[in-house]
């Protein structure tokens, strides 16, 4: 598995893993640029709820996907040593990559820490993207609402995926 470090200004840190199955690449050579659908993560069943929708729209428009999960760092802490292991965090977001069954795409990973999630998201998420966040459409539910609204503020095509609580998720034994 790939991996890259790089920073992005003095206070984000990003990691950026690939996780890529049978298909190669189809269509553009490589070096050209190429349609991504951004996924932000959230929680794991509205997170994977993203990702099956994203999975759809990558298809049907030649697009890649790119997970981008968001791990907030507490002030006190430095970027470099994040609360919880990157190694965990690592394996957490490529299981939502499988449990939301995505086989035949390549998708990109990005774990940004930083101090403050949405001056991450401005620099993460390039200008103008196709966004897809999971989320539930309850009026107490408003977290994935406000990033939504958020991320279109800024110019952004924001898809929501409804994550239903029925939505089961079947996890496979190790």
């Amino acid at each position: 598995m790939p991996q890259r470090e790089s920073s992005l200004g003095s206070k984000t840190r990003e990691r950026e893993l690939a996780h890529s199955s049978n298909r190669t690449g189809s269509g553009a050579g490589r070096g050209a640029p190429q349609l991504r659908v951004n996924v932000i993560a959230t929680t794991e069943a509205r997170t994977i709820a993203a990702l099956r929708t994203a999975a759809g729209l990558a298809t049907n428009l030649g697009a890649q996907i790119t997970l981008i999960a968001v791990e907030i760092v507490p002030w006190q802490l430095p970027l470099h040593r994040p609360p919880v292991p990157v190694v965990f965090l690592e394996r957490k977001l490529y299981g939502f990559v499988c449990e939301a069954g995505i086989v035949e795409e390549e998708v990109r990973i990005q774990l940004c820490f930083c101090h403050d999630q949405r001056d991450a998201l401005r620099k993460v998420v390039r200008p103008h993207s196709l966004v897809v966040i999971g989320g539930q459409n309850r009026w107490w539910l408003r977290r994935e609402r406000n990033l939504e609204k958020f991320l279109t503020s800024l110019g952004h095509q924001v898809i929501f995926a409804e994550a239903t609580p029925r939505t089961r998720l079947h996890r496979q034994a190790l």
